[in-house]
């Protein structure tokens, strides 16, 4: 179902690119997440990040990480720490990382370096947004503001990935949002209206357990089926093979009893 431009923020995780680098040979990485920079077309979609989308993240200053390829366990950075930091100016969200002195803080910076990798993704939640329709099949989702959890470098293919089309197209032939699935997912209290929306989708995944199994029981019985009827003409054959023999030793042994006489 896509989702309108009167519908309730939802809690999706997204990702983004821009470019980002190096300075000199310093071991501190610079870059801009660019505001009123329209997305790529998303399922019909694109977003726009207005420049307060992350005025409520730098106010409180939330803690926000930078990872190595959105890998949880590969930390180079962290704003509590001071290892990250970002401010907001005219054009977007500025911010540097230092470099940790580690294995996957060296990867980082000698793929940067030599120039292997020159995107990053950023994860965060829209709080509050605004729709505009611009077409029957196009919508432009401005991100007004936004909570900002990671900030991820040297990811070699940022934005949607394609393996997720398949689980988009399936959430869409059940009727409900995938992003919206994945945000209640995320909450530590369902409400009501959560609990109907997941109710919906696992009655959707019942059901196509069971069609799977209704075809695996008729397969299994065309197979049966085919199986049988394949016994029978191999049956009728060596019945046709053994009657053919036996006239043969029939008229065999007919010209033999008439060269005797």
């Amino acid at each position: 179902m896509k989702p309108t431009k009167n519908d309730k923020p939802k809690g999706e995780f997204f990702i983004r690119s821009c470019d980002y680098g190096v300075e000199d040979d310093k071991r501190t990485i610079k870059g801009v997440i660019p505001y009123n920079s329209d997305s790529v077309d998303m399922y019909g979609t694109t977003e726009r990040i207005t420049p307060t989308a992350f005025n409520k993240t730098l106010a409180d200053k939330a803690e926000v990480k930078c990872l190595l390829g959105h890998d949880v366990t590969k930390i180079l950075g962290s704003s509590q720490a001071g290892t990250l930091r970002m401010h907001s100016e005219e054009d977007g969200l500025h911010f540097e990382v230092d470099l940790p002195n580690t294995t996957d803080g060296n990867d980082a910076f000698e793929l940067i370096k030599r120039g292997d990798c020159r995107t990053l993704s950023f994860g965060f939640i829209p709080i509050k947004t605004q729709w505009t329709e611009i077409d029957s099949d196009h919508d432009l989702r401005e991100l007004v503001e936004v909570k900002l959890l990671e900030i991820s470098v040297c990811v070699a293919f940022p934005a949607y990935p394609e393996g997720n089309t398949n689980v988009r197209s399936f959430f869409k032939k059940c009727g409900t949002d995938f992003d919206e699935v994945n945000a209640i997912l995320k909450r530590e209290q369902l409400s009501e209206e959560d609990k109907t929306k997941l109710r919906a989708v696992v009655d959707n995944l019942e059901a196509m357990i069971r069609s799977a199994e209704t075809d695996q029981q008729s397969n299994d019985t065309d197979n049966a089926t085919e199986q049988k009827e394949a016994e029978e003409r191999a049956k009728a054959e060596a019945e046709a093979k053994e009657r053919e023999e036996q006239n043969r030793r029939a008229r065999f042994v007919f010209y033999t009893q008439n060269q005797e006489k």
